[in-house]
């Protein structure tokens, strides 16, 4: 019995030290879905290309013996409505905000890269092929993507595991000791990206103790409980914007209509938009807020994480506005205006 509880004593501890240093829930996540789903459509319109115009090529150059290629265009068909289904969904579920959705299509391109270098290895017989394919498909998930490092483990172990037996009678005890180093230098690098990524996540958690935005009434920026002043006007509208839609990306059109009017284009507007993230960026840096207001591929947003706001406390709990809100939100901003019956209606 003692020893029973002395390991379940074992297992709670380490289940604790891969929360304390791997594990990130929603909130933790959300900020970096942005990045993952635009890596995301960039790799499934890649692959499609690839595919469609492979297909095309194979067909063209053995149009009067398709029957010796039927492996080659079933394999880029297969990549074809996969690929073609899977960017409809992305499309269809660009506005949502469950994580489990959207990491959906990252999922699905993990298992089939693994299944990728398996089909190379095991059904064209191309071992060395095979296993290249596997190592570089799980090094791009790597680089490109931030999934679960214990998930990755398991599940890029299965298809290596069963290489392992091919890899032997191909290259002897070196090789495969070799292939055994390469998939623990995997593993490692999945561990220490999320590791690099749960360190920098408590940081910025510590940041929201000084970074402050009130909302209700006029719109106020503090750090350190002192007023952020930048050298433009329509900067602080500008990140004010962000913060209400609360960690939602911004293309610079849409920033441009809210900040020179309905009619504004990027065309007219753009190098105004330029001049005003510089001095956002500028004006952060200078007081040392690090991972706040976030540009990628033209989408700005603001991560919710590092600051503490009126506004996001009343969406967790409306009744945390009552004695606050006194019918006013951002009141220097006409579009503004329509959260106000929203909030309203809440209370």
């Amino acid at each position: 019995m003692e020893n029973f509880d002395t390991q379940n004593e074992k297992n709670r501890s380490l289940i604790k030290w891969y929360k304390d240093n791997f594990y990130l829930n929603d909130d933790q996540f959300f900020p970096l879905l942005n990045q993952n789903f635009f890596c995301t459509r960039i790799l499934l319109v890649v692959i499609f290309l690839w595919a469609f115009f492979s297909l095309f090529g194979a067909i063209l150059l053995n149009f009067h013996n398709l029957t010796q290629i039927y492996s080659r265009i079933f394999y880029y068909c297969g990549f074809i409505i996969l690929t073609g289904s899977l960017l409809i969904f992305s499309a269809t579920i660009k506005r949502t905000k469950k994580i489990s959705i959207i990491i959906f299509p990252i999922y699905v391109l993990f298992f089939c890269s693994e299944l990728l270098g398996l089909y190379n290895f095991f059904m064209l017989n191309k071992v060395f092929n095979g296993f290249v394919v596997y190592v570089i498909s799980n090094l791009c998930v790597i680089s490109l993507f931030d999934l679960s490092p214990l998930l990755f483990s398991v599940t890029s172990i299965i298809p290596f595991s069963l290489m392992v037996s091919g890899l032997y009678n191909t290259y002897g005890l070196s090789g495969t000791a070799d292939s055994c180093l390469l998939y623990v230098v995997l593993v490692v690098l999945a561990f220490y990206k999320r590791y690099l990524q749960k360190t920098k996540t408590i940081l910025t958690s510590r940041q929201k103790e000084n970074l402050s935005a009130k909302t209700f009434g006029n719109f106020t920026l503090l750090y350190k409980n002192s007023t952020l002043k930048f050298q433009r006007r329509k900067s602080l509208e500008l990140l004010a914007y962000l913060i209400y839609k609360n960690g939602t990306g911004a293309n610079s059109q849409e920033l441009v209509s809210v900040l020179f009017g309905e009619n504004a284009t990027s065309a007219v507007y753009g190098n105004s938009l330029r001049n005003l993230i510089i001095d956002i960026k500028h004006t952060l840096k200078e007081n040392q807020i690090e991972n706040f207001f976030l540009s990628e591929y033209n989408n700005f947003r603001i991560n919710p994480l590092v600051i503490s706001c009126d506004y996001y406390d009343f969406l967790k709990d409306p009744s945390s506005a009552r004695g606050k809100f006194n019918g006013e939100f951002m009141n220097q901003f006409s579009w503004a205006e329509e959260a106000i019956d929203f909030i309203e209606k809440k209370i």
